[in-house]
C-alpha cells in the first residue's frame, strides 16, 4: 500500500521533472521559432547574390564576398538579439558562438583577400568551412532550420 507521504513525495519529484522537461521543451521551440524567423529575413538576400564567382574574377569575387560577409553578419546579430531562456541556454549559446566563430573566420578570411594574401585568406575560409558545418549540424541538433553560415 502507498502511503500518502510516499505518493506526495513521488509526485513532488516526478512532477517537477516533468513539468521542468515541459517547460523546456516549450521555451526551446518558442525560441527556435523566433530565432528561425530572425535569421529567415536574410536568405533573400542571400540568394540574391547568385553563385559564387571564382576567385579569378577579382573584383567580381571580392564584391560578392563583401556582400556576403555582410548578410552573414547581420544575420548573426539578428540571431544574437533573440533572448534565449535561461532554462535552455546553455546549448543554445554554444551553437550560436561556433557559428558566431565562423562568421568572424569568414570576415577575416575576406578581409585577407582585399588585402592581396590569398593563402591567409584560404586558411581563414578553410576554418570558416569547418566551423560552419559544425555550427549547422548543431543547429539542426536544436531543432533550428536556418543558420546564419549556413542557411
Amino acid at each position: 500500500m502507498v502511503t500518502p507521504l510516499a505518493l506526495a513525495v513521488s509526485t513532488v519529484l516526478f512532477g517537477d521533472a516533468i513539468f521542468n522537461h515541459t517547460v523546456k521543451a516549450w521555451l526551446t521551440s518558442s525560441y527556435v521559432q523566433e530565432a528561425d524567423e530572425a535569421c529567415s529575413r536574410y536568405i533573400p538576400a542571400l540568394k540574391a547574390l547568385g553563385e559564387e564567382p571564382w576567385q579569378e574574377q577579382g573584383e567580381v569575387h571580392q564584391q560578392y564576398m563583401q556582400k556576403r560577409k555582410g548578410i552573414i553578419l547581420q544575420a548573426l546579430a539578428a540571431w544574437h538579439a533573440v533572448d534565449v531562456p535561461p532554462i535552455v541556454g546553455g546549448e543554445i549559446r554554444d551553437t550560436y558562438h561556433i557559428a558566431h566563430s565562423a562568421g568572424r573566420h569568414f570576415q577575416v578570411a575576406v578581409d585577407w583577400a582585399e588585402s592581396g594574401n590569398e593563402d591567409r585568406a584560404n586558411d581563414y575560409l578553410d576554418k570558416f568551412d569547418g566551423e560552419a558545418s559544425e555550427a549547422i549540424r548543431e543547429a539542426r541538433a536544436l531543432g533550428l532550420e536556418v543558420c546564419p553560415v549556413g542557411f
